[in-house]
């Protein structure tokens, strides 16, 4: 009887490290989200852009393509702050005009975003912790819905997270973790304006 409760202790034991490991979770994370990338990329085309919100970002973007003036192009994309429509013209003059360049950056905003969940939750909490709520966020239906969306939330979500993580980091190493937590911020401005206020007065 002692054996074999030795046995299941034992047996225990290396569950609980297995689980605690954090090279397995970054691989569980990799298994996770790597279908989600894919199925994402194979399918962004799938469906016209969006009357609005989607088509305003492309049609803005195509003007800075085609005008060549990505600082001051006058007319429609001085409705908003720059930094959606630089992005998006950078992906349309890499992958060409479709709807994949244009919806790509969030694909690949939401990735990071999930990865980045896990180490902020693995720093404030616990690695199970962390990895529940990275495989959660990783599935949350709005959220994959507006990661093939050609707007400026997940990017904005993932560079918030982004800023978030180096603070965490420049507790100990001050310096250039706060440096790059503040370019993260400023990027961030450049996204969405005066939203990024509110998150950045919840980390002062």
């Amino acid at each position: 009887m002692n054996l074999w409760q030795s046995g299941l202790d034992w047996f225990d034991h290396r569950i609980q490290a297995l689980i605690q490991a954090q090279q397995l979770h970054w691989l569980m994370l990799l298994s996770w989200t790597a279908p989600l990338l894919l199925v994402g990329f194979f399918n962004l085309d799938h469906q016209s852009l969006m009357a609005h919100d989607e088509g305003l970002y492309a049609r803005r973007a195509r003007v800075i393509v085609d005008s060549g003036d990505w600082v001051h192009p006058w007319g429609t994309p001085h409705h908003k702050t720059p930094g959606p429509y630089w992005v998006v013209a950078l992906f349309i003059q890499m992958f060409g005009r479709h709807e994949v360049a244009v919806r790509l950056p969030s694909v690949l905003a939401c990735i990071g975003c999930v990865w980045l969940t896990y180490a902020i939750g693995r720093r404030l909490l616990n690695p199970t912790a962390a990895l529940l709520g990275a495989m959660s966020l990783g599935v949350a239906p709005l959220w994959l819905q507006y990661s093939r969306l050609a707007t400026p939330d997940v990017m904005f979500t993932g560079l918030i997270l982004l800023a978030v993580w180096l603070l965490l980091d420049a507790e100990g190493q001050p310096g250039w973790f706060c440096l790059g937590a503040g370019i993260t911020l400023g990027i961030a401005v450049l996204l969405r304006s005066a939203l990024a206020a509110v998150p950045t007065a919840c980390l002062l």
